[in-house]
């Protein structure tokens, strides 16, 4: 008895030995994988997020939409619960950050790896799986993206769903399943992942939908909290948010382009993993089922017909899936069997190439990441040297040097959150910067400025020489003078003429149309005034008779905010997708703008800023969806 005892303990010392082994290697590879963008600068949507856990907490989100959003509604409680934990200790510091997102890119390499072995692969089999999850190509945007951990933090916990499942694991199975949930929406397809590998592994049908039954009822506990939390159990994008469908069929093509060689390979691997006895065919059908099965929430972005590069890391779920289904190829040769040598070799010097191709896409996509990041942070620089020593004001200036994506656009620059880099956590400046660029159409020129620029800065009309002539307009609230403009529930009904806030245009200018020009903290948008019967009234001038824009009387701001742009969208979007970002001010510029004298949109008046105060119930009225 003691033998056996013996013999038990050093097998048990022997599997530990290896999986210590297993895991320093796969913590060297990560770290070969990033290394030298830890220390890059935030990218993007980065510096927002930690400004929203830096004055809400870590636990925000828990009953509400992540980061507080109405106009996008995704449960996301534990990426905030992660973001600002950490930022509650370290602060804004990335290193930390971004360590934490290439923690959970070793833990699901291992993780895949053990999958791998209850699915009844040998160490080779485990071998490939780590080394095909920690290579996947796409991980500047799940490691050096900080907000990319929504899919680096959801992959392991949908693997942990489907190891504790097959080790009949039931309580970790379902609170990963809810875990999984909870971090991002995909993690919806834990059971389905649990259900298709528990097949693999050759259990019944009835002992298959037993075993993923802890997963579902996790999943269902996480849809109740999440319908709870969001007022809706879809979520997502409003209406007018969501991506134009139509081609499932030409998205999906380029989500397999985006996999790479795995998808090339696996044929290759499959029959040369049956000619060495190695391969495991149920096992093999199980993880290609659950790589599909990770695919499927996917489908409504999909949908839009192509995965653009700065996309593609929605993709680490189906590539470590796809990966495992590789891996089992090699899986083990049967009881008292032995693999043969050529096809095992074959099949490995194909696996090689294939691992060796994604490191040096990983590689590449990491250094486009860590370049972006330096790109924003380099921009960012610029400006605080040009805000020294100027004057503390509330009232911002605009920047029109940041771009929102890398060159070739597989990298986010900083599509969101310039504002926020200029604010807490981070070091404030004298003055609020804001990005001066389109909120929405982003492909449109943008348009010029009615100031001379200082320092690559645009700065309000009074602050800098104005370029052109200066239009004077009258502000009335119920009739009384006031500098400041309120938003408030009024802008959502008519109201009595004289009641609410009126604007007068002062001024002579032939041949020109009034254009609303409404700056935010998100960048700007535009709208044109076309005129409407009793509020406004363009004169025709006897000496002219393509007329002058004499005076505009009794113009309501209700009106200003439902001029659009040339897209039909009215600028009453602009201010509500600020708003829903938090934003508290806005600013209106009014332009007189000539297209008759060879330049489209040309100003050849602009009027002050005026101040916009968006209040609380405005603000709550907007978002209602």
């Amino acid at each position: 008895m003691g033998s056996i005892d013996a013999q038990g303990g050093r097998a048990g010392h022997s599997i530990r030995l290896v999986w210590s082994l297993v895991s320093v290697l796969v913590l060297a590879g990560a770290l070969l994988m990033v290394w030298g963008s830890l220390h890059a600068g935030p990218v993007s949507e980065d510096s927002a997020a930690l400004g929203y856990v830096h004055r809400e907490g870590p636990w925000a989100d828990l009953w509400g939409a992540q980061y507080g959003l109405r106009t996008v509604l995704f449960w996301r409680p534990l990426v905030t619960a992660s973001l600002g934990l950490q930022e509650a200790v370290s602060g804004s510091a990335m290193l930390p950050l971004r360590v934490f997102n290439l923690a959970c890119h070793v833990l699901s390499a291992l993780l895949a790896a053990a999958l791998a072995r209850r699915l009844g692969g040998g160490w080779l089999a485990a071998a490939a799986a780590v080394a095909i999850a920690i290579t996947f190509p796409y991980q500047g945007g799940t490691v050096t993206w900080i907000v990319g951990r929504v899919d680096s933090q959801c992959l392991p916990l949908v693997l942990l769903t489907a190891w504790a499942s097959l080790a009949g694991r039931r309580w970790t199975a379902g609170l990963a399943a809810l875990a999984a949930l909870a971090t991002k929406e995909a993690g919806a397809a834990a059971p389905l992942v649990a259900a298709a590998l528990l097949w693999g592994r050759g259990d019944s049908v009835a002992a298959t939908l037993r075993g993923a039954l802890p997963a579902a009822v996790g999943t269902a506990v996480g849809l109740v909290a999440r319908t709870l939390a969001l007022g809706e159990i879809v979520g997502g994008y409003a209406p007018e948010g969501r991506p134009v469908g139509g081609d499932l069929w030409g998205g999906l093509t380029s989500a397999a382009v985006s996999l790479g060689n795995l998808p090339l390979a696996l044929p290759a691997l499959v029959v040369l993993g049956l000619l060495a006895g190695r391969a495991r065919p149920r096992a093999i059908v199980g993880a290609a089922l659950a790589a599909l099965a990770t695919v499927l929430p996917l489908v409504p972005l999909l949908d839009a017909g192509d995965l653009e590069l700065v996309h593609r890391r929605w993709m680490l779920a189906p590539d470590v899936f796809l990966g495992l289904t590789l891996a089992l190829c090699l899986g083990a040769p049967g009881p008292g069997r032995r693999a043969r040598l050529v096809p095992t070799l074959a099949a490995l010097s194909i696996l090689l190439l294939v691992v060796g191709q994604r490191a040096q896409d990983a590689r590449l996509d990491v250094r486009r990441w860590s370049h972006a990041a330096n790109e924003a942070s380099a921009h960012e620089q610029r400006t605080r040297l040009a805000l020294e020593g100027v004057e503390p004001s509330a009232v911002p200036v605009l920047d029109a040097t940041f771009p929102r994506v890398n060159a070739d656009g597989s990298a986010y620059v900083a599509q969101w959150g310039v504002a926020d880099r200029f604010r807490e956590p981070f070091p404030s400046t004298p003055r609020p910067v804001w990005p001066w660029r389109r909120l929405f159409e982003a492909a449109q020129s943008p348009r010029g400025s009615v100031t001379t620029p200082r320092d690559g800065l645009r700065w309000p009309p009074g602050e800098a020489q104005l370029q052109v002539a200066p239009i004077v307009v009258e502000i009335t609230d119920g009739g009384q003078p006031t500098d400041r403009v309120p938003l408030d529930l009024r802008l959502l009904a008519d109201v009595e003429p004289g009641s609410g806030v009126e604007l007068r245009v002062l001024g002579e200018y032939p041949g020109a149309r009034i254009e609303f020009v409404v700056f935010t903290e998100l960048g700007y948008g535009t709208g044109t005034w076309v005129g409407a019967p009793d509020a406004a009234r363009i004169e025709p001038a006897a000496d002219d008779p393509d007329g002058v824009l004499r005076s505009i009387r009794r113009l309501p701001l209700r009106e200003v905010f439902l001029a659009s742009n040339r897209e039909g969208m009215p600028l009453y979007h602009v201010i509500r997708q600020a708003a829903d970002l938090g934003a508290q001010v806005a600013y209106l510029e009014l332009r007189a703008v000539d297209d008759a004298r060879g330049k489209t949109d040309r100003p050849i008046a602009a009027s002050a800023w005026i101040r916009l105060d968006l209040s609380d119930e405005l603000r709550r009225a907007m978002l209602e969806r």
